[in-house]
């Protein structure tokens, strides 16, 4: 796999997408999904990395793993933006008891018949989680459990979907001006991972402690050139590259925003030219 621009792609894949709700709650109902706990933690970040108003206090931190091996990273931020998530889950399971019905959206219909068709759920249903606010899909005729992949919203599908396809070599087996359907690689996910991409309205820009799913994370072999190459790509800086401890680990992170406004983690093993936290 190759970059257009900015050099060689060393994108390993997506590993987690993350849910922004109390630990102990996310983690209870991920559970009926499949979800097992890995570590908790509470991460040391620089103040202002996130680019958010959350003080120097430690981020906790749960991280789930599921079937099929994308992970759910809960987060408790002091506070959310107030605002709903770019992202969305699409979930190999029955949707919960107690979820509510979400409100219509006008492209509701298109991406249900593009999931059903193209995509990894045979029978979708969409709901929205009970004390999260997040929106995710569900297959009701599956008794499977796990995530099969990640939704995500934004104005422009056409440049959203370019953008993934150059940053990290996503393929699409349907692409349209409302929504496109494909899979991006990941160590995790059986190879890789179901993703969805529908129109939605503009948007001042998402944030990283926004309601639902706030970000998804992608393992790199070299972050500073993936940092560069997601720029020369489309996307937008967030955060200098730091190194900290996340459960055990010395990790390098990085974030960007996607040309549609979206978040990502970058994260890879820690070199030592990184500014290290804690």
């Amino acid at each position: 796999m190759a970059g257009r621009r900015g050099g060689p792609a060393v994108i390993a894949g997506v590993t987690h997408l993350t849910m922004e709700a109390d630990l102990d709650h996310g983690s209870a109902l991920a559970e009926p999904w499949g979800f097992t706990p890995v570590f908790r933690d509470e991460v040391v970040l620089e103040p202002g990395f996130e680019g958010i108003d959350d003080g120097d206090a430690p981020l906790p931190l749960s991280l789930l793993a599921g079937p099929g091996g994308l992970r759910l990273e809960v987060v408790r931020h002091r506070r959310t933006s107030g605002r709903p998530s770019a992202y969305g889950a699409l979930f190999r399971s029955p949707p919960p008891d107690g979820g509510a019905d979400p409100e219509p959206e006008a492209g509701e219909p298109v991406v249900r018949d593009l999931l059903r068709r193209a995509g990894p759920l045979a029978d979708p249903v969409r709901r929205r989680l009970p004390a999260v606010g997040g929106l995710a899909w569900y297959d009701a005729a599956s008794t499977e459990g796990g995530l099969a992949g990640i939704f995500c919203t934004v104005p422009d599908v056409a440049q959203e979907a370019a953008f993934w396809e150059e940053f990290a070599g996503a393929s699409w087996q349907e692409r349209g001006p409302d929504a496109a359907c494909g899979t991006i690689p990941s160590p995790r996910s059986r190879g890789e991972c179901a993703f969805v991409i529908a129109r939605g309205g503009d948007t001042p820009g998402h944030a990283m402690n926004d309601i639902g799913f706030p970000s998804m994370g992608v393992f790199s072999t070299s972050i500073a050139a993936d940092r560069d190459r997601a720029v020369a790509a489309g996307a937008t800086p967030l955060a200098e590259p730091i190194v900290t401890d996340v459960g055990g680990r010395r990790l390098a992170m990085a974030l960007i925003r996607t040309p549609g406004g979206a978040p990502v983690e970058l994260l890879s093993v820690a070199r030592n030219r990184t500014r290290r936290m804690g």
